[in-house]
């Protein structure tokens, strides 16, 4: 209370009238506390408020208050008005106008001087008055008025002349004394010389008398020079030094071939008596010796008379060097009409794409590395341009059944950094034969002897024609060897490209079985891309331990610039299609291949333990995964695969001899899938965006591990069962797992901690379509009209066991329509069921639903009716119904008809 009042009422007198210290105020505030009432007992009264006010006014008085603490902003404005000021009246300050009765201004001043001390003081500091001088003047420092002139700014010495007036002064023309008089003129052909007289300039004067005015073109050869030349090498023609005699070949051992293209160090070898003359090499002259080219670099087409950019064929120059060393294939395009053909030990290289040979005659292979009955080694082919001379004005016309480069029966080649172009054309009249038309790429192959480490890596190969079974491959990597040891082993193609082909982009081939020949092994593809082929992005008939990663595939098999095979060959051809591969093509492996705009994506065939690691299909004309032989191979396994093009035909899965080992794990399937006989095959974290269907006899056991089912799972023939459902989830539409065709038995079926979330029915079986059927710690959520449903159970034993599974928020939870037996349905959970948790109805006559159990199941809440055993005209018995808890139900808990007589009914809470 004391607090209150001294802050709320008192001191704000103070801090509004004065600019209180902190020490004046706490001094106040004590002094008014002990006025103010020390506890609750006391009261404040008047007298107590007067003495409080009284100790303030006496606090107010301005000699308690230190100096400048009162300032003019804590004076309120009271009455006062605009132009006012205060005036003391003899008894207090007020505000009043001043003599103007406006804003104050200063008046005169009364009274005498002498009585204002201050101004007087003041004024006499100040100037007295100065008295003019004349405009001569300048008033200087002394005080004083003086003669204002140049002397007094400290210029007496200076003459008042202007400046093109001004004399020289006495320094100036002693300085100019000692200058040189002006220089009389002598000739244009003279010089000053340094005794001060012209002279005569010629070569003489600048010590060149010696000299001749000769240009450089015109000057002759000194007889120091000429002494040098004479043991140095002598420039001549090719056809100079042909035309050597005896002597000149004395005079001149040595000398240097001018020829264009030919240019180079020739020297006499006398110690050869035999050598032909070959133009680049070797030359022989008029007396028979012969003169060896000093080779210092690679060999070169020109020095053998091989010239580029004409119309004359190069191919004899190029295999002289060829069969000598390392070639050089200059800048220019080389007319070939014939194969050129590498020796061992070879280095064949260009200026990449400026460098270029071009076929000029019908089958003929730019570089043939085949010899033959010798086994060719360690041959290097790059930076070089092979143009095939075909499809020039348009794919029909041109030079035919060119290759780009062909191996066998070599080891060590590499190839690298090729651009191989206009390979074959197509036949003029009948697409289908390609034989003798269409073109190759690069060809490796054992047909006629072993292959073996070769590399063929970043070439561009694009428009290879083709169109039959034959010819029009980019990269053709084949064995064909009668002799299984022949087989293409280690070839590996890395960083290549391929466009625009008539059959495949990459082909692996051979047929192991057909005369026992042989197909390609431990043949590698890596970082390489595919485009628009008639045919497959890559092709492996036959193929084994072949790995393909890092591909792209583009437009295989809707390419039709050299043939449309649809029109031949039917629509269903298996090898328009991103990969293809044979019944004997094993052990391969595809990893992290995109596959899109392709006829098929994959056409699978029966070769077995073949693996697809990260697989991408997509935008796919008919299918993205077709069923391309008969079967696919046991062991097939698909691992992160997409397969995304939606709404064709279903994909076939089919084995149908025997235990298939299929293994498809974390896959998604956008389009509709069908298994036609797979036996032991299993599909784990697997997406399944349309519909999935079991209609062959042929399955058995498939399992589907921690999948997802957007559309439902269908059966639709007997089989040999035992197919299983685990931790899946469906989200479907309809159906989860359908059974739909009347008298097709399913057997022994399992489901099992699978999610049926939505759709119709979470599982829906027609008459006589299924056989104990085992569902399990199952969950069905929100199915419009039951969580399990079965048509018509005709008194067969449809379910095995319904366990463990809990129903929510559907019409019914478990409904067996007509008789049904050995059923056991136990320890399942109901939830926000509005039809009937468990119901067994219309059992007819004729029937009887037996030896059903129904035990511990529960109703948990927002249930309307329990269990419902109804029998029409047929009748229950031997059921055992026990231990169940519907009491949570608001509607019927229970209704059982009548029989059951050796059955029991026991401990349940209705």
């Amino acid at each position: 209370m004391k607090s209150k009042l001294k802050f709320s009422i008192l001191f704000p007198l103070l801090a509004c009238c004065f600019d209180i210290s902190a020490q004046l105020r706490q001094q106040i505030d004590e002094q008014i506390d002990t006025l103010l009432p020390s506890n609750t007992t006391q009261k404040i009264t008047a007298l107590r408020i007067r003495q409080a006010i009284k100790l303030v006014s006496n606090y107010a008085d301005p000699s308690n208050f230190p100096a400048q603490s009162i300032g003019l902003s804590k004076i309120a404005s009271g009455s006062a008005t605009t132009g006012q000021v205060l005036k003391w009246n003899g008894t207090a300050w007020v505000p009043s106008t001043d003599v103007t009765g406006s804003a104050p201004t200063w008046g005169g001043i009364l009274g005498t001087l002498a009585s204002q001390t201050d101004l007087s003081s003041a004024l006499s500091g100040k100037e007295t008055t100065i008295t003019a001088g004349t405009t001569a003047q300048y008033w200087r420092g002394d005080k004083t008025f003086q003669t204002l002139d140049k002397s007094a700014v400290g210029l007496s010495n200076v003459d008042n002349t202007s400046d093109v007036n001004k004399p020289i002064s006495t320094a100036t023309q002693t300085a100019l004394n000692g200058k040189e008089p002006t220089i009389t003129a002598g000739t244009t052909a003279q010089y000053r010389r340094g005794d001060k007289t012209w002279q005569t300039l010629d070569k003489t004067a600048v010590g060149l008398s010696n000299v001749d005015n000769t240009s450089d073109v015109n000057k002759p050869i000194s007889t120091a020079t000429q002494t040098a030349l004479n043991g140095k090498v002598s420039p001549h023609t090719i056809a100079q030094l042909r035309a050597f005699v005896s002597g000149d070949v004395v005079a001149k051992p040595r000398v240097f071939v001018t020829d264009l293209g030919k240019e180079g160090e020739w020297y006499y070898d006398a110690s050869d008596v035999v050598s032909t003359d070959n133009i680049g090499t070797v030359i022989v002259t008029a007396s028979g010796a012969r003169f060896k080219r000093v080779v210092t670099g690679p060999y070169k087409p020109e020095w053998f008379g091989g010239m580029p950019n004409d119309a004359s064929n190069d191919d004899v120059a190029i295999q002289s060097c060829l069969n000598l060393g390392t070639t050089y294939i200059g800048k220019g395009t080389y007319l070939i009409g014939a194969d050129l053909l590498p020796q061992s030990n070879r280095i064949i290289y260009g200026n990449g794409a400026e460098s270029i040979i071009k076929i000029n005659a019908d089958g003929v292979k730019a570089f043939n590395i085949y010899q033959s009955g010798s086994v060719l080694k360690n041959i290097t082919i790059r930076d070089i341009g092979i143009d095939g001379g075909g499809q020039t004005t348009n794919e029909k016309i041109g030079i035919r059944a060119g290759y780009g480069v062909y191996v066998s029966n070599a080891n060590n080649i590499y190839i690298t950094n090729l651009t191989i172009e206009k390979c074959g054309v197509r036949h003029p009249t009948i697409d289908t034969i390609d034989n003798g038309y269409g073109g190759y790429g690069i060809v490796v192959e054992s047909r006629n002897g072993e292959v073996n480490n070769v590399i063929v890596e970043k070439c561009r190969i694009i428009n290879i024609a083709g169109g039959g079974m034959v010819m029009g491959d980019g990269i053709y990597i084949a064995g064909f060897s009668s002799s299984t040891f022949r087989v293409p082993r280690n070839v590996y193609v890395r960083h290549c490209s391929v466009e625009n082909v008539g059959r495949h982009c990459f082909t692996v081939a051979g047929e192991r079985g057909v005369g026992n020949e042989s197909f390609g092994e431990n043949v590698q593809f890596s970082d390489c891309n595919c485009r628009n082929a008639a045919l497959s992005g890559i092709d492996l008939e036959e193929g084994r331990y072949v790995s393909v990663k890092n591909m792209t595939i583009e437009s295989a098999g809707n390419y039709t610039k050299y043939f449309n095979p649809q029109t031949i060959y039917g629509v269903n051809y298996r090898l328009c299609t991103g990969i293809a591969y044979g019944n004997l093509s094993v052990y391969n492996t595809f990893e992290n291949v995109k596959i899109k705009k392709s006829y098929y994506g994959i056409t699978m065939a029966a070769g077995d333990f073949n693996r697809f690691i990260n697989i991408n299909v997509d935008s796919s004309t008919v299918k993205d995964l077709a069923l391309g032989l008969a079967r696919i191979g046991k062991n097939t396994t698909l691992k992160d695969c997409q397969f995304l093009s939606p709404n064709l035909a279903a994909t076939d899965f089919y084995v149908g001899i025997g235990d298939s080992y299929l293994l498809v794990d974390n896959c998604v399937f956008t389009s509709p899938i069908s298994f036609n006989g797979i036996q032991f095959g299993k599909f784990e974290n697997c997406l399944f965006k349309d519909k999935v269907t079991l209609g062959s006899v042929e399955n058995k056991a498939v399992i589907f591990q921690k999948c997802k089912f957007l559309k439902k799972a269908e059966f639709q023939s007997s089989d040999y069962g035992f197919h299983t459902f685990v931790q899946c989830d469906f989200q479907t539409s309809d159906y989860g797992i359908h059974f739909s065709t009347f008298n097709t038995y399913c057997n022994d079926i399992l489901v099992r901690e699978c999610t049926f979330n939505g759709g119709t029915h979470g599982i829906y079986a027609v008459w006589n379509s299924i056989r104990h059927l085992a569902i399990e710690s199952c969950n069905f959520l929100g199915n419009s009209t039951a969580g399990i449903y079965h048509a018509n159970s005709d008194n067969q034993a449809s379910f095995i066991s319904i366990q463990g599974n809990n129903f929510a928020n559907t019409v019914d939870g478990i409904f067996i329509n007509q008789a049904t037996k050995y059923a056991k349905i136990t320890e399942n959970r109901f939830k926000n069921i509005s039809g009937w948790c468990i119901k067994n109805t219309t059992i007819l006559s004729g029937t009887a639903s037996t030896d059903l159990q129904i035990l511990q199941n529960q109703a948990l809440t927002s249930c309307v009716n329990g269990i419902q055993i109804e029998v029409a005209t047929g009748a229950h018995d031997y059921n055992i119904i026990s231990r169940n808890n519907m009491k949570a139900c608001t509607g019927t808990k229970a209704s059982i008809s009548a029989g059951n007589s050796n059955g029991f009914q026991t401990e349940n809470f209705f």
